[in-house]
């Protein structure tokens, strides 16, 4: 009977340290509030792209928005000059969001078209996201970041 005890004890234990190994608050982002509620419904302004350490501010006159649907499993919102939509998947403080969609207007001055083009680049390239002071910032693989506040 002990040894069964003690397997049983043992069972548990390793069963135990293996979901905190593993995360099992994985589920939330590092507050432990669901993705979801911290993100949903929130118009997110693009402030600043570019190096992690040296992030530029986004071109005067026109606003770059981002919106999470978690229902359709899609991003959207404005780039500067055109509508766009994109898929996003969401696990604990990691992103990941698609190729996006777009309407195809021309605008000027070139420096927004550039700055939408770069921001689609940007945001295909997601790797994780980090909500602090009202602030989502988006890390890319390659250390890009992109700096939001709430509209």
């Amino acid at each position: 009977m002990k040894r069964d005890q003690i397997r049983f004890i043992l069972i548990y234990l390793a069963t135990t340290l293996f979901l905190i190994a593993c995360g099992i608050s994985g589920l939330f982002n590092g507050e432990g509030v669901y993705p979801r509620e911290e993100l949903e419904g929130i118009i997110w302004t693009l402030e600043a792209m570019g190096e992690q350490n040296n992030p530029q501010p986004t071109v005067a006159g026109r606003q770059v928005t981002l919106q999470f649907d978690f229902e359709e499993g899609r991003v959207h919102g404005n780039g500067g000059c055109n509508a766009y939509s994109a898929d996003f998947e969401i696990d604990g403080s990691d992103v990941s969001i698609g190729l996006a969609m777009s309407t195809l207007m021309a605008c000027f001055p070139e420096e927004l078209m550039n700055q939408e083009t770069a921001f689609h680049q940007t945001l295909a390239l997601a790797e994780r996201y980090d909500i602090e002071g009202g602030r989502l910032t988006i890390t890319t693989s390659d250390n890009q970041v992109m700096v939001f506040s709430q509209k």
